[in-house]
């Protein structure tokens, strides 16, 4: 890989996982919707409290399922990319490779994107992991070129 520079402070293998820092904060904010749907009910607000009571139900039941998720979500190394929809793939099996963000102002969601064999396309979502955008595009730059500077 051409102008390859590699950074000898990256491990060989980068485990990415859910963040906790995030999920708990979702589940803290889960919680005043459950809070609120309880108040609503004591106004006899059936309707919205039930609504409320619902969503914050099952904002904390997610919540809770990523804050007790040990399992990586991604891996990353030299031989190839593992994740935890689209599994293990190998460097020379993926392409166009991308981290990116849709969406507009604070209403956006970022993704890591590659295609791989037999016409299939990875696009997972990072917005809950321990990782930015940034970090993980180099992370992808110097997993692929330490890939490609094997096979030489």
């Amino acid at each position: 890989m051409e102008g390859f520079t590699d950074d000898l402070m990256i491990p060989a293998e980068t485990k990415i996982y859910y963040s906790k820092g995030k999920n708990l904060f979702k589940l803290v904010a889960s919680a005043v919707f459950l809070f609120s749907g309880i108040i609503i009910l004591m106004q006899k607000d059936y309707l919205l409290s039930a609504i409320f009571l619902a969503a914050g139900g099952f904002l904390i039941y997610l919540s809770l399922k990523r804050v007790a998720n040990q399992r990586a979500q991604i891996i990353l190394n030299a031989k190839g990319i593992w994740t935890v929809s689209a599994q293990f793939n190998a460097w020379r099996d993926i392409s166009h490779e991308n981290v990116y963000q849709e969406g507009k102002l604070s209403n956006y969601r970022k993704y890591l994107y590659y295609e791989y064999p037999p016409h299939k396309q990875e696009n997972l979502s990072i917005d809950d992991y321990n990782i930015d955008q940034a970090e993980l595009k180099r992370l992808l730059h110097i997993y692929r070129g330490r890939s490609m500077n094997e096979q030489t």
